[in-house]
């Protein structure tokens, strides 16, 4: 090829030199002939400036990418897929880069940004990135990185709460809420803990909180797994145990002795609180002692009918029992409750 381009060139000059000579000399003419034989010198492929260097005519250099991958490694499917890139312009100019994704060796359309989003993948998939640096002048050579294996992806904890399973505290539930983008079966592992300690672990939902005490704090961890492995936990909020309510145990006699009713209410408070009780709804003359509950009531003679009876317990941190039962007095002096 250069034995070619010698020639070539040779015989550009030889022409030149005819038609000069034929023109006659003049000064003019000289500066032609120097004009034209500088021009046919000029090597048509310098290196650094041929079409397939991607250099430019300034002297610029183009840009080259030493290394990429694609990332996060290993490849799960919790968010966007990403390429790692390292590369370097000679020049040191700023360098912007061209991105298409390939998934299983064939282009996704239209998927030329720096990320690709994992709604186009699956447990699986290969998935590849070509990529191609620019400095603001020139392009460098594309990049196409290995292919990366989609692994599986442990689910994720999206909600976690703790509830009473009744109307009172005395046993707490977790509720909690997973995703799988693999679509795998979820189990979950429960770590509770009463303010800082570790009370109970394993799959059981619910806690017993019957011996604890008002102003505990209940957490609990939740750690999910899938076949192929285990998600990262999630904690609660913390819940702050309440006060539990007294409850009365007892129940009226049915009958009367030597003319008077007597009934020793027994109520019960799982915060070891004292109690105090009450008569809201009484008959005339019905009684109760305030602090052992011990309701009596003598009946007279004339006392006939049917009585409403109402007794409240409360433990003085607002927590409230009650009881309600009918007397019904007739001439055997039976109770009927």
């Amino acid at each position: 090829m250069q034995s070619r381009s010698f020639q070539s060139r040779f015989r550009a000059r030889r022409g030149i030199l005819r038609a000069l000579n034929s023109a006659g000399p003049s000064r003019w003419s000289v500066v032609i002939l120097v004009f034209l034989l500088a021009c046919c010198s000029l090597e048509p492929n310098q290196p650094g400036v041929t079409p397939d260097s991607g250099a430019s005519l300034s002297g610029n250099r183009p840009p080259a990418i030493q290394r990429a991958v694609v990332f996060p490694d290993p490849l799960v499917l919790s968010g966007p897929v990403a390429a790692q890139i390292e590369a370097d312009d000679p020049d040191r100019d700023p360098l912007t880069f061209r991105y298409q994704w390939f998934v299983n060796g064939h282009r996704v359309d239209g998927e030329t940004r720096s990320t690709l989003s994992p709604t186009f993948l699956k447990l699986g998939d290969k998935v590849a990135v070509e990529i191609v640096a620019f400095d603001g002048q020139t392009s460098g050579k594309p990049y196409k990185t290995d292919q990366a294996v989609v692994k599986n992806t442990p689910p994720e904890v999206v909600r976690v709460s703790i509830e009473p399973t009744g109307s009172d505290r005395n046993e707490m539930r977790v509720v909690a809420e997973a995703v799988d983008v693999d679509h795998d079966a979820i189990r979950y592992v429960y770590r509770w803990r009463r303010n800082v300690t570790l009370v109970q672990e394993g799959e059981r939902e619910t806690l017993d909180t019957k011996t604890f005490s008002r102003g505990d704090s209940i957490t609990v961890e939740v750690i999910p797994h899938d076949a192929g492995g285990v998600g990262k936990p999630k904690l609660s909020e913390p819940i702050g145990l309440g006060n539990n309510a007294p409850k009365i145990a007892s129940q009226p006699p049915s009958k009367f002795e030597k003319g008077i009713f007597m009934y020793g209410v027994q109520a019960v408070d799982d915060d070891k609180d004292r109690l105090t009780y009450a008569l809201d709804t009484a008959p005339l003359g019905m009684i109760i002692d305030k602090d052992t509950g011990m309701i009596s009531w003598p009946v007279g003679q004339a006392v006939t009918g049917a009585h409403r009876v109402r007794i409240v317990v409360q433990d003085g941190q607002g927590g409230t029992a009650s009881q309600d039962f009918d007397l019904t007095l007739a001439p055997s002096a039976d109770v009927k409750g």
